[in-house]
Order: structure tokens, then C-alpha cells, then sequence
């Protein structure tokens, strides 16, 4: 008896090997197969979104005549432009300007959204996604009105403080997501220490989340930089934003095709690569933390935690 039960589950054994054998190579098989989908999915989006930009950049880097050769012929010539060279001066300053603004006054509204002190957490973050998903030209026609009656329309400072509208709600999630992270303990500490509120934020809240701080800036740098409609509506005739410029420049190609010269293609497209150069370098900049910035919904919850640790307490 003893020998037939030892050859049955040796038998059982072997066959059970040979099952999870079978699935192992049809796991690995499987695998493959999904990776070699997704690097196939990833290189077609890949080309598909660098294309029109290397067209771009060859069409720029392209000499007039080809005796030329390659060179950086038309950037100069969209820079000695005063136009242009205002114009990306202008929207660079008023963007600057914009993200530092926004990230001020997100500052003081990010740490009480992360430290709970205000009521009605739920109602301010309703406030804050309706804010940022709100479409810009529902806020246009107010706007408009506005800096009628103030006399600031066609000046910089308007198109600026229509770009708060969505910068400061974009500071104020980022810079949140960050400070949750933050023990509260840190807080109590620099307090004991004597550290008022404004020494506390400045020299130590700010520094414990400088990654988030440089996000902030950086994406509200680029709604000043890239946003089209308050710049288009608000901004001034003479000296128009660059993304405004170089779409009236793109908007215009069509009407003139036939008799446009290659050398107005190419030099608009050498506008529209230094209109976009800022862009990649914010987001060069920004591509380690662009996981945590898109995933900023999962913004934590003290009172479900505290929940979860008094449960837990109460069970132990």
C-alpha cells in the first residue's frame, strides 16, 4: 500500500510540475506578446505626434536656396523682428509674472486645504475641479466687460489677471497634493520652536516641498505662455501675444498659398518652434514629477484616515 500511494503522488506530482510548467511558458508567452503591443502602440503615437515637429524644425533649419545649407537663418530673422521679439518678450514677462502670482496666493489656500482648517472641504474641492475644468469662454464675456469699464482692455495686466482665474486653482491642488504629504507634526514642531507662521512657511513648509512648488510655477507658467482666448480677446492689437501671432500668421497661409514665397514658410516656422521651445523645456523640466501631477485626484484624506486609526485602535 505504502509503495502504491508513493508512486500516486509522485505521479501527481510530476503532472502538477508539468501544469505549472505549461502555464509559466503561456504567462511569459502572453507577456511578450503585451509588450510588444504596447512598444508598437507607443512608437505609432510617437511618430505620429513627432512628425509634424520634425517637418517643423527641418522646414526652420532649411536655407532659402540650397546652396544655403542648414542653419539658424530664420530664427534671427524672427528675432531681429521687433514684432515678434516683442511680442515673445511680452508674453514671457506677463507669464513669469502670472505663475509667480499664482503660486503667492495658493500658498496660504494649499495649507489650509491640506491641514482641513477651513469647513466644507467637499464643497471647496467641487469649487476648485469646477474652476479648473470650466471652459475659458464662459469667463470671456464678463471679462470683457469688465476691463471695458476699467479701461484696461488691450493692456498686458488684463490678459494677466484673466490667466489668475485658472493659474491660482491649478497652484492650489498641486501645491495641496504636496503639503498633505507633510507630517502634521512638522507643523507642532516649529511652533514649539517659535517659528511664526509666515517664518514657518517660508523656511521650512516651502523647502520640504520644493518639487511641488517648481511644478506649480511651471504649469502655471505655461497656461500664461500657451492660453489663446483671453490673450486673443484681451490682449492688445499693436503688440499681440506670440501664440495669438503666429495662429493669425498660420490662419492667414491659406488665403495666400499660391503666391507665399518658401521663405515666409519658413520663417513662420521657425516662429512656431520658439513658440514652442518653452513648452519642452517646462516639460523637460517637469518629467519626473508628471506621474504625481496626473494623478493629483488622489488627493488623501485626514478624517478617513483618522477614522481608520481609531478603528484600528479601538480593535487592538
Amino acid at each position: 500500500l505504502s509503495e502504491r500511494f508513493g508512486r500516486g503522488r509522485s505521479r501527481l506530482s510530476i503532472g502538477g510540475t508539468q501544469q505549472a510548467d505549461e502555464d509559466l511558458e503561456l504567462g511569459r508567452r502572453r507577456g511578450f506578446l503585451r509588450g510588444v503591443c504596447r512598444w508598437l502602440a507607443l512608437t505609432a503615437f510617437a511618430v505620429f505626434a513627432i512628425l509634424p515637429l520634425l517637418w517643423l524644425a527641418r522646414l526652420a533649419l532649411q536655407g532659402a536656396t540650397p546652396e544655403e545649407g542648414i542653419g539658424l537663418t530664420h530664427f534671427m530673422a524672427v528675432i531681429d523682428d521687433p514684432v515678434w521679439r516683442t511680442s515673445l518678450l511680452r508674453t514671457g514677462l506677463r507669464a513669469l509674472l502670472t505663475a509667480a502670482a499664482a503660486v503667492v496666493l495658493a500658498v496660504p489656500m494649499a495649507y489650509a486645504w491640506s491641514r482641513r482648517l477651513l469647513a466644507g472641504e467637499r464643497l471647496m474641492a467641487v469649487t476648485m475641479l469646477v474652476s479648473l475644468m470650466m471652459p475659458a469662454v464662459v469667463l470671456a464675456f464678463p471679462l470683457i466687460h469688465l476691463n471695458e469699464l476699467l479701461g484696461w482692455l488691450g493692456m498686458p495686466y488684463a490678459v494677466g489677471l484673466a490667466h489668475l482665474s485658472f493659474a491660482v486653482p491649478l497652484a492650489v491642488w498641486i501645491l495641496a497634493a504636496g503639503m498633505a504629504q507633510v507630517p502634521v507634526a512638522l507643523d507642532e514642531m516649529a511652533m514649539q520652536d517659535g517659528f511664526g507662521f509666515t517664518h514657518f512657511i517660508v523656511r521650512v513648509l516651502l523647502p520640504a516641498i520644493h518639487h511641488q512648488v517648481r511644478g506649480a510655477f511651471l504649469a502655471c507658467f505655461l497656461v500664461g505662455w500657451m492660453e489663446f482666448l483671453f490673450a486673443r480677446v484681451l490682449g492688445s492689437v499693436v503688440w499681440p501675444p506670440s501664440v495669438v501671432m503666429l495662429s493669425e500668421s498660420v490662419a492667414a497661409l491659406p488665403a495666400v498659398q499660391a503666391g507665399m514665397p518658401r521663405l515666409e514658410w519658413q520663417v513662420l516656422a521657425a516662429a512656431a518652434w520658439l513658440v514652442l521651445l518653452p513648452v519642452v523645456l517646462a516639460v523637460y523640466a517637469l518629467r519626473d514629477q508628471l506621474p504625481d501631477m496626473l494623478s493629483l485626484f488622489r488627493l488623501p484624506s485626514m478624517r478617513v484616515r483618522g477614522r481608520r486609526s481609531r478603528g484600528t485602535l479601538e480593535n487592538a
